[in-house]
């Protein structure tokens, strides 16, 4: 019973969506942070800041980037696939030292593919679950 529950706890906690943090490589005495925000969490999340790699594959809804120069940069985001509509979201934002920029990106969308397989699946299983009344 112990390792039925500690296995659905692990299974939770391993699909949850977590903040990402990272530091921008460059080292500049006018430096602020970019915040890349989603509406809603999303799997497989690239961030790059300046051409810089802030996140590669992450399931998040939050990306934070500390010690970006000061000055207009380059924020690339690109998430989806599968289930969910791919999206890519290109913005050129300005960094103010000492105060977070924020990039709001509306979060994924269900596919047509996604939406289609769902709905077959729930017919099936009507299917079936008429078939065992019968």
């Amino acid at each position: 019973m112990r390792a039925s529950v500690a296995a659905i706890v692990a299974c939770t906690l391993v699909a949850c969506a977590r903040d990402v943090n990272a530091v921008y490589p460059a080292r500049s005495m006018a430096a602020g942070t970019v915040v890349v925000q989603l509406t809603s969490a999303a799997e497989d999340l690239t961030v790059s800041v300046g051409g810089w790699l802030a996140a590669k594959g992450e399931h998040t809804q939050r990306v934070v980037v500390t010690g970006v120069p000061a000055g207009p940069i380059a924020v690339d985001v690109a998430f989806g696939g599968g289930w969910y509509a791919r999206a890519e979201h290109h913005q050129i934002v300005n960094v103010v030292p000492g105060v977070e920029t924020a990039v709001v990106v509306p979060g994924p969308e269900r596919s047509v593919a996604g939406a289609i397989e769902s709905a077959g699946t729930w017919i099936y299983l009507g299917l079936i679950y008429a078939a065992l009344l019968a």
